[in-house]
């Protein structure tokens, strides 16, 4: 199941220092400076009924961006709490990281979603 869209609708309209706050599936390429991608690392069945899949579960990775270490500590709460009330599991974050490269602060959050075949 593609997720993407769940996660979009959940998380849209986050605002951070009154900007709204994008969300990319795997790779963001605009310009704000706070963001969020998005990517699933494994789709599969996970529940079975005379051999057939019944349940497929999704897990996947909502990832903070920003130049702004405070958009870390202040967008997940809110993060969290719009992907329960969307029906995922909210699983572990981290590392807090700076990133040279990008310059950028990130905090991986890794979600779950489980929906019929």
């Amino acid at each position: 199941m593609d997720t993407y869209p769940l996660v979009n609708i959940a998380l849209s309209g986050l605002i951070f220092n009154g900007v709204a706050v994008p969300l990319a599936q795997i790779k963001y390429e605009g310009k704000v400076k706070t963001y969020l991608q998005h990517y699933t690392y494994l789709n599969q069945p996970e529940y079975f009924a005379d051999d057939d899949p019944q349940i497929a579960g999704s897990y996947d990775t909502v990832d903070i961006f920003s130049t702004d270490r405070n958009a870390l500590t202040e967008l997940l709460p809110q993060i969290k709490q719009r992907l329960r009330d969307a029906h995922f599991t909210v699983g572990n974050t981290g590392p807090q990281q700076y990133e040279d490269d990008t310059q950028k602060y990130h905090l991986p959050i890794n979600i779950y979603h489980e929906s019929e075949v």
